[in-house]
């Protein structure tokens, strides 16, 4: 019997500890349970009591972009300015350059380096188509260089006789039957070109009183004489060399 009574005594507690664990258990999930939701409302509440958090945060973004937009303003301005500044440095070498290049095609034109053209006249002088040549029958290199003279006098501002053009430094010399122009030898007939005012250059080369000498011969020798007066005229560019000496 006693050891009966003591198996029940036994289960009892047995029984007990048990729901004493299942307290414990519970006890503590409701703590746990508890403490989350306390954890949350003190978040919920720390949100609801500072309401202009995210004002401020929209407030301070909004300064850092305007301070940015500033700068960046500033710097495009910078830009600009400098672009400006370059383009107006560059025009101004762009026509300081075409400056320099107009000058010197102007004074290459001067010295004859470059083709001319415009209106004028075209002088043919040829020996004479006569059965007996003379000396007065034929064409001279002093007969070139007194027509030659006598354009440039009455304002011609390019000349060339057969392609060679006339400049300072041209010498029409006679070498036997040939006649010798910039070092190139040419032979008759002569086209005397000239580029200018071409009512005042035809009347020039008519005119007896300037060339009495060419004149006579053309009369009384038969010279070949022949004038052509054109809208246009056109005159190569010089293309031997200058041969300069006792210059300074």
């Amino acid at each position: 019997m006693y050891i009966k009574g003591e198996g029940r005594l036994a289960k009892k507690l047995n029984l007990i500890g048990t729901f004493s664990t299942l307290g414990i258990i519970v006890t503590g999930l409701m703590v746990g349970i508890l403490v989350t939701a306390q954890v949350r409302s003190g978040r919920l509440t720390s949100r609801a009591l500072n309401p202009l958090s995210s004002f401020a945060a929209l407030r301070d973004t909004r300064v850092s972009l305007s301070t940015e937009n500033e700068l960046l303003a500033n710097t495009v301005k910078s830009l600009s300015d400098e672009i400006n500044v370059s383009e107006k440095d560059l025009k101004l070498t762009e026509y300081s350059s075409r400056q320099k290049v107009e000058q010197s095609d102007q004074l290459k034109a001067s010295i004859g380096l470059m083709p001319a053209s415009g209106e004028g006249i075209i002088v043919t002088l040829a020996d004479s188509e006569g059965s007996s040549i003379t000396s007065n029958a034929i064409a001279h290199a002093a007969d070139m260089r007194d027509l030659v003279n006598l354009l440039w006098s009455n304002g011609a501002t390019a000349i060339a006789v057969n392609d060679q053009r006339i400049v300072a430094t041209t010498s029409i010399d006679c070498i036997v039957n040939t006649v010798m122009i910039n070092n190139t030898r040419t032979v008759p007939p002569f086209d005397i070109r000239a580029v200018g005012d071409r009512r005042r250059l035809l009347d020039a080369v008519n005119n007896e009183n300037f060339l009495p000498d060419i004149h006579n011969r053309i009369k009384n020798e038969g010279l070949g004489y022949k004038i052509s007066e054109l809208k246009r005229v056109d005159i190569p560019a010089y293309t031997s060399t200058f041969i300069v000496e006792h210059a300074k």
